[in-house]
């Protein structure tokens, strides 16, 4: 039986690798039509579910257009 050492390990590297400005700021517009699309399917299939979910989509889209702009 041969001995190695214990504290030979192999470096992993580490995952440094940041979100560009685009991805960044367009994550939040993907979300919020994503969500869109849920209340729209939503609307046509429970009725009209109120006003909230269409007005948190609107804000969040909006900033997520502010977002991408300033970052651009």
């Amino acid at each position: 039986m041969s001995s190695k050492p214990l504290n030979h390990v192999i470096p992993v590297p580490e995952h440094t690798e940041e979100m560009g400005p685009l991805t960044e700021g367009l994550l939040p517009i993907v979300i919020a039509l994503l969500v869109l699309v849920g209340w729209i399917a939503a609307f046509f299939v429970f009725g009209y579910p109120g006003l909230i979910v269409p007005a948190l989509t609107l804000v969040v889209l909006l900033g997520g257009l502010i977002i991408w702009v300033s970052r651009g």
